[in-house]
């Protein structure tokens, strides 16, 4: 630490040597930084990482993001309806491609297949998603 003697007044306890002034306190304070500094090392960004991550989590609510757990009923009922989304898109596709090969080499035709195909699929995965999150949410 930096000895600075103290100016006439300057706030010097009688009872200790130590200087209370404004301007010994910065100096103190600026030294424990520059301390500080020097015993830190250069961080990793998987560390920088971490910290900021600890510095989030205490500043977030208490209560935990994570997904609740699912029930074993649940659990069923959303395999449940994978299965019949998954025999849907099946059917759907059989008939795509039987439609495809009626349609021969008519491109418009082709197209309006495919264009009708790609809609149900979406459709089909849309709707799987909505009754999962039915599920999840206790509804159903």
């Amino acid at each position: 630490m930096l000895a600075i003697p103290p100016k006439q007044g300057s706030g010097v306890d009688k009872h200790s040597s130590r200087d209370y002034s404004p301007r010994s306190a910065i100096l103190r304070f600026a030294s424990s930084r520059m301390e500080d500094a020097m015993n830190d090392r250069l961080k990793s960004a998987y560390e920088l990482a971490i910290e900021k991550l600890s510095r989030k989590d205490k500043k977030s609510p208490t209560k935990s993001t994570a997904p609740e757990k699912l029930s074993p009923r649940q659990k069923e009922r959303i395999a449940q309806i994978r299965r019949e989304t998954e025999a849907k898109l099946a059917e759907r596709e059989i008939l795509f491609r039987s439609q495809r090969r009626e349609a021969g080499h008519d491109r418009e035709a082709f197209e309006k297949l495919e264009e009708a195909y790609r809609r149900d699929r979406e459709f089909a995965l849309s709707q799987q998603e909505v009754r999962i999150k039915e599920v999840k949410r206790g509804k159903k």
